[in-house]
Parts: C-alpha cells; structure tokens; sequence
C-alpha cells in the first residue's frame, strides 16, 4: 500500500496488497493502520534466510537479463533511473516511454485507478495497442 496524497486520502494498492488481504483480512487492516496512524511506522517486513537468497536470485537473475537485452541491442529505456519523485511522475515517464517506440521499458510504474503495478520489463510486441507495439 502507498499512500499516494494526504488531500484527499488516496490509497493505491499492489498486488501484494491484494495477496495479503486473500491471506488475512487483518493484516490490510494492520497496513492501513501503519499508513494512516500518525507516529505509526509502516510495518517493515524482514527476510528469513531463504527469503533473503531467493531475492538475490532474483536480483541477480534480473540483472542479467537487463544485460541480455543490452548486449542484443534493444533500446531500453530505465524508468527507476530517472529522477521522478513521485509513482505519478514514474507513470507517466512509462507512459511517455511507450508512445516513444522504445522496444523495451525497465521498472515501468502503471496504474489504474486505486491499483498500482510495477513491472520489471514491458516489451514491445507486434499486435499494437493504443500505446503503440505493447
């Protein structure tokens, strides 16, 4: 859960968000409460070990495929490195990306009202969109 704006309240939610609400309904209660709460801290979720190394592969693995398409030479464009501020400003860069003709867009932010998704990779494809190839 990202809590997006103070005036109003705007909430977005991740799939993990969703994930967590299927396990345990107080668990989203918890997680709004962090969000909300003054001088509550946002609950911070730490890694067993086995948690810990499947992140690193993933990193990794994510690293390497980054590469990959550099090597092959994609145009690849990295929102992540671009200095936005906010996951407004991160959609939008995704969005400007896409109608760009970029073949490949890395950390792309979209959102669709309350809901919010960050993808690794988006990838153009043949079957247009009105994004253009995606």
């Amino acid at each position: 859960m990202i809590l997006e704006s103070t005036q109003p309240l705007l909430i977005r939610h991740s799939a993990s968000d969703l994930t967590h609400f299927l396990a345990c309904e107080a668990l989203t209660a918890l997680d709004l409460k962090a969000l909300t709460d003054k001088g509550l801290a946002a609950r911070k979720v730490e890694l067993d070990e086995s948690g810990a190394l499947i992140a690193k592969k993933g990193v990794a693995h994510e690293k390497t495929y980054l590469q990959n398409l550099h090597n092959a030479g994609k145009q690849v464009v990295d929102i992540q490195a671009q200095p936005l501020a906010t996951n407004e400003d991160r959609r939008i860069a995704t969005e400007n990306a896409m109608t760009s003709g970029v073949e490949v867009i890395y950390q792309a932010t979209l959102i669709d009202g309350i809901l919010l998704g960050h993808a690794d990779f988006l990838l153009s494809v043949e079957t247009p969109s009105k994004f253009g190839a995606w």
